[in-house]
C-alpha cells in the first residue's frame, strides 16, 4: 500500500509516501528541476519497494532552508547546481555545526562535472551523476539504508587472529570474565582480549543497557526485569547491581511502548 500526500507552499513542493516494508528511511531530494524532481521521487520509490524498504520521501525545489530540515533525514539527494543557494553552499553551511548523531548521509547528483572537484571539498557520502543514475542510485540507498538500519548494522569481533563479523541485532548480552569479553549470540559464542568500557562505548548507542559493571545487554533479549537480575528470552538470567536498576527499568520499559507502537 502506498500513501501519497501533495501539497504546495511558495516553491516547495512536499511529497510524503510511505512504502510498507521493513525498518523506514527518510530521504530528501533537492534539486529545481521539476520534472527531475518527479522522476528521481519516482525511481527511489521503485528501490525502496524493491528491497522492503519503508521510505517517507521529502522533496524541495530550493536548498535555502536546508539547516531547518537537514536533520530529519537518513539521506539527503542534493543537487549542486541550483540558483540561490546552490548544494555546495548548502553542504558548507551544515559542515559548519557538524555533529554526527544529526548528520544525514548526503549525495550529490549533478550533471555538472566541471563542479565536483570544488564539492569534494565539503566532503559529501558520494556523487551521482545524473547520467548514471540508474546505475548508481540503488547502490547508495541500499549501503545507506544498511548503515542506519539498527537491524542491518554489524559488528566485528577479533577472536583471536580471527575477525568474526555479527549483526549486531543477534549479539544477547556481552560480559567480561577475567581479560576477556564474551559475546553471547544467537549463534554462538566468541570472546575478544578487550575490556568492557570499549564495548560499553561501541554499543550503548545501539539498544544495549549496562547491568552491572561487567554486563551489557541487548535490550530486544530482556523477558522480565527483577529487584536483582534480569531474565532474557533464552531462559539466562544475568545479574542487575542496584546502580544500574532505574535505567535498566526504565529503558526496558520504553523499549516495550516503541515495540507495542
Amino acid at each position: 500500500m502506498i500513501l501519497n500526500i501533495y501539497f504546495n507552499i511558495s516553491d516547495y513542493v512536499f511529497y510524503i509516501l510511505r512504502v510498507d516494508g521493513g525498518a523506514s528511511m527518510d530521504i530528501a531530494i533537492i534539486d529545481d528541476e521539476q520534472a527531475f524532481l518527479e522522476c528521481l521521487k519516482s525511481d527511489v520509490i521503485k528501490i525502496c519497494n524493491h528491497n522492503d524498504i519503508e521510505c517517507y520521501i521529502d522533496t524541495f525545489n530550493s536548498a535555502r532552508n536546508i539547516m531547518e530540515i537537514y536533520k530529519n533525514y537518513h539521506l539527503i539527494l542534493l543537487d549542486i547546481d541550483m540558483p540561490g543557494t546552490d548544494g555546495i553552499t548548502a553542504l558548507r553551511e551544515i559542515n559548519k555545526i557538524y555533529n554526527p548523531k544529526e548528520f544525514p548521509y548526503i549525495a550529490f547528483v549533478t550533471s555538472k562535472e566541471n563542479l565536483i572537484y570544488e564539492a569534494l571539498k565539503e566532503f559529501p557520502y558520494t556523487f551521482i551523476r545524473k547520467k548514471d543514475i540508474n546505475e548508481l542510485l540503488e547502490n547508495c540507498i541500499c549501503n545507506i539504508y544498511e548503515k542506519t538500519n539498527p537491524k542491518k548494522q554489524k559488528y566485528t569481533i577479533k577472536c583471536g587472529r580471527n575477525l568474526i563479523t555479527v549483526f549486531t541485532k543477534d549479539i544477547i548480552y556481552i560480559d567480561k570474565f577475567k581479560n576477556y569479553v564474551w559475546f553471547h549470540t544467537v549463534n554462538g559464542i566468541y570472546k575478544e582480549r578487550t575490556t568492557i568500557e570499549e564495548k560499553f562505548a561501541d554499543l550503548m548507542s545501539q539498544n544495549f543497557v549496562r547491568t552491572h559493571i561487567g554486563c551489557l545487554v541487548n535490550l530486544d533479549y530482556i523477558f522480565e526485569v527483577t529487584q536483582n537480575s534480569v531474565l532474557l528470552d533464552n531462559g539466562e538470567s544475568v545479574a542487575l547491581s542496584r546502580k544500574y536498576y532505574n535505567e535498566v527499568n526504565n529503558r526496558y520499559y520504553e523499549s516495550l511502548v516503541v515495540d507495542d507502537d
